[in-house]
């Protein structure tokens, strides 16, 4: 009688024991829940849980890609099992996936739903399963939990309800994560948007400063290196130089540069067509060379003369209604080798150079204006002393 009432004493601990790990597991899942929006940490302790808890040898997650219309293991134990995906409806994952119920079986492979290719080609012998699927708070499926070969015999109802449970919070683990990236992913486009919404600032404030200053400059070169210098800054680049075009020669000469080898430069002339900004002055259209050694316009007679490694360039030409002024061009972008010139580039060297003509075209009128007007001041000068030397050769 006495050995009777341990037994059973001892199969109640037993399921005891067995009842608080069960509840220990399913703490330790709702701690994790609320300590990490790491969803793949949280997922596979989930999936370890469930095997533990359940006495089964492996556990697989599945989540439903909408868009292809597929399960996929988001979550898969065993070394040799690769990713697994299923068209919806195929295999007994795809099936719960599609029908939202739950299967239960101890013999797989006489259900003509069971996929047993999958055990083909990883060599895995599937001898029970039980299929949930998994609910969002919408109540659509969005998953499926798979948990294989219980050790002890066939999964049974109690089996069942743990895994609804597990179930659940897979679903509040996933829905939080993804409310968690969907909040980082706004974050980072509004902090992207900002940081381009800065830079358009800083290109109006600086094509105001370039308008302000062609009005009140009365150095046109000072003017110039300042242009060359913003422009630098705003596209990143480490050289610059505005050519102008000569009256009485069809070549084009160094007005203004700034760099490593601007001195060197300003005592170089290249012809019309010469290069990448001959080209651009001659055909009156702009260039964007990232790989300069590619472009069949490039050529590095000037580089070499002064030593400087040209890798990319931007040009574009300064232009007066129809009439060449010369070419504005920058030089190698700054940052990694993947930085290149973009056409958002082009568009605000392009606002630049419009501005530097005009600032040109400008100063070019006020030169001949005081040349005017010193003539006009001598042709005076010599009336008046013509007057006066006049009047005394009357008397005479």
């Amino acid at each position: 009688m006495k050995k009777n009432t341990d037994k059973k004493l001892a199969k109640l601990q037993s399921k005891l024991d067995d009842r608080n790990r069960m509840f220990s597991d399913i703490q330790e899942i709702a701690l994790a829940l609320s300590s990490t929006l790491d969803l793949d940490r949280i997922l596979t302790l989930i999936m370890e849980k469930s095997t533990l808890l359940m006495g089964a040898e492996r556990t697989t997650l599945f989540l439903i890609d909408k868009q292809k219309q597929e399960i996929w293991s988001k979550i898969i134990q065993g070394p040799e099992i690769q990713e697994i995906r299923l068209p919806l409806g195929e295999g007994l994952a795809g099936w719960v996936a599609q029908h939202g119920e739950t299967i239960n079986t101890d013999d797989p492979y006489q259900d003509h739903r069971f996929h047993y290719s999958i055990d083909k080609k990883s060599g895995f012998k599937t001898k029970s399963i039980l299929c949930n699927p998994v609910f969002n708070s919408k109540q659509e499926i969005i998953g499926v939990i798979q948990v294989l070969n219980k050790k002890t015999g066939p999964f049974d109802k109690d089996d069942e309800k743990l895994l609804t449970t597990l179930s659940a919070h897979t679903a509040v683990s996933i829905e939080n994560a993804r409310l968690y990236q969907s909040a980082v992913s706004r974050n980072i486009e509004l902090l992207d948007t900002k940081v381009k919404l800065e830079h358009k600032m800083y290109e109006l404030d600086l094509l105001f400063e370039i308008e302000k200053e062609i009005s009140t400059a009365l150095n046109l070169e000072e003017l110039l290196e300042n242009i060359i210098s913003n422009t630098m800054k705003l596209l990143t680049a480490e050289a610059g130089s505005i050519l102008l075009k000569e009256h009485k020669s069809n070549s084009l000469f160094f007005f203004s540069a700034l760099g490593k080898k601007k001195d060197e430069l300003k005592k170089l002339t290249i012809e019309m067509g010469q290069g990448i900004v001959g080209w651009v002055a001659e055909n009156k259209k702009p260039v964007i060379a990232n790989q300069v050694e590619e472009d069949n316009r490039y050529t590095n007679t000037i580089s070499k003369k002064i030593k400087f490694p040209t890798h990319s360039v931007i040009s574009v030409p300064l232009m007066n209604n129809e009439q060449v002024l010369g070419a504005f061009e920058i030089i190698n972008k700054l940052g990694s080798p993947s930085n290149k010139f973009t056409q958002d580039d082009l568009k605000i060297l392009t606002l630049i150079a419009s501005q530097v003509s005009k600032a040109i075209v400008a100063n070019t009128i006020r030169e001949e204006k005081q040349k005017a007007n010193r003539l006009s001041t001598i042709g005076q000068m010599m009336s008046s002393i013509l007057h006066d030397f006049k009047t005394p050769m009357t008397i005479i």
